[in-house]
């Protein structure tokens, strides 16, 4: 295991900055995954702690030893690529024994670590198997007990699940969790689903664009996101934008674009004037037919009503914007077309500076 730290890492290609000068700490025995959108650097990065690629600028630390200029062979690492890259001709205990072998590692020590792998994944009843003969569940499984065989220092994991259907996906990020734990391997695991994330990292590094938008656990990301993009990249959210028209009591005095003004939070820094983004996660926010004495309420009217197993998602207009909330299946949901109102209480939004409006 290794306490992994990037130091002011940057990586830019012609005409493009992949990486923007990362500074990031993982501790011993963490596992932490990198998230984002498609060409956020999360990848970039993970090939630069591989040594796959060097960095621009910076330095990458494994227990404090610089290991920037180490090429892949002599870093330590254990990698599960995207597509497990399991070579067809070799059986089970082949794919799982190559690493070992390639060290020269000798029959009498190479059989019991190859096996004691397979169990830790559940697959020593099938060593003598060819990769084609196994599911998909089962060659992931392989990919990641022939990173685990040599006994690394860190795991990287790159998006390993995207390639499973999506039953068996979620079944497969909580084996990967328990077996990290259970080895106690520090991991970086890098994914675009939020969810894998959320259900299996102990920390989330949210990035756009290269750079880190925001480092905490799961909860502390969902709750108090950063920015906007946060908010609307981890799980779900509705951004309503308008105007400060006054700061009082601690809230501000926010008025949408319908004309409607709501009550949110005053963050430091906020001002009247200032075009504003309030995000209201879907959950937090109900449906009534009339306004109620106290907390927020706008107008809108109900465009769909869907039924996702436990809960109801439905879709309510709001001048030119569509938000969303979620309800309870056991609720009588309103009809589509009806006209109602979305309520929330004030302390269930957060207020952010508007990145693309002007001050006015």
């Amino acid at each position: 295991m290794a306490t992994v730290e990037l130091i002011d890492v940057g990586k830019t290609f012609p005409g493009a900055v992949a990486v923007s000068r990362m500074s990031l700490r993982i501790p011993q025995g963490e596992f932490l995954a990198l998230l984002g959108p498609s060409g956020c650097g999360k990848t970039t990065t993970l090939n630069l702690l591989a040594g796959f690629m060097p960095p621009t600028t910076g330095k990458i630390l494994f227990n404090d030893v610089n290991v920037t200029g180490i090429p892949p062979h002599e870093r330590n690492i254990g990698v599960v690529f995207q597509s497990y890259a399991l070579f067809p001709h070799m059986t089970v205990f082949e794919n799982v024994a190559f690493g070992l072998r390639m060290r020269k590692i000798e029959n009498a020590e190479l059989v019991p670590r190859v096996r004691r792998a397979l169990d830790i994944v559940h697959l020593g009843q099938l060593e003598d198997r060819y990769s084609r003969q196994l599911s998909g569940g089962q060659q992931q499984r392989v990919a990641l007990a022939r990173a685990l065989v040599i006994e690394p220092a860190v795991l990287l994991l790159d998006e390993p699940l995207s390639n499973l259907d999506a039953s068996l996906r979620e079944k497969m990020r909580f084996e990967i969790r328990e077996i990290q734990k259970r080895v106690g391997i520090t991991t970086v695991f890098v994914t675009h689903d939020q969810s894998e994330a959320m259900a299996a990292a102990d920390r989330l590094v949210v990035m756009n664009k290269g750079i880190i938008q925001q480092v905490g656990t799961a909860r502390e990301i969902y709750e108090s996101p950063a920015d906007p993009f946060v908010a609307s990249f981890i799980g779900q959210a509705n951004l309503l934008r308008g105007t400060v028209t006054a700061l009082e009591e601690g809230h501000a005095l926010v008025l949408l674009t319908n004309n409607e003004t709501i009550r949110a939070p005053w963050r430091a820094g906020a001002q009247i004037g200032q075009r504003a983004i309030v995000v209201l996660r879907p959950e937090d926010a109900a449906i009534a037919a009339e306004p109620p004495a106290t907390g927020n309420a706008i107008a809108g009217q109900v465009l769909r009503v869907s039924l996702l197993g436990p809960v109801v998602n439905i879709g309510v207009q709001v001048g030119t914007d569509e938000i969303s909330i979620v309800a309870p299946r056991a609720q009588t949901p309103p009809r589509e077309g009806e006209k109602i109102f979305l309520t929330w209480q004030p302390s269930a939004c957060l207020l952010f500076a508007d990145p693309d409006g002007v001050n006015g």
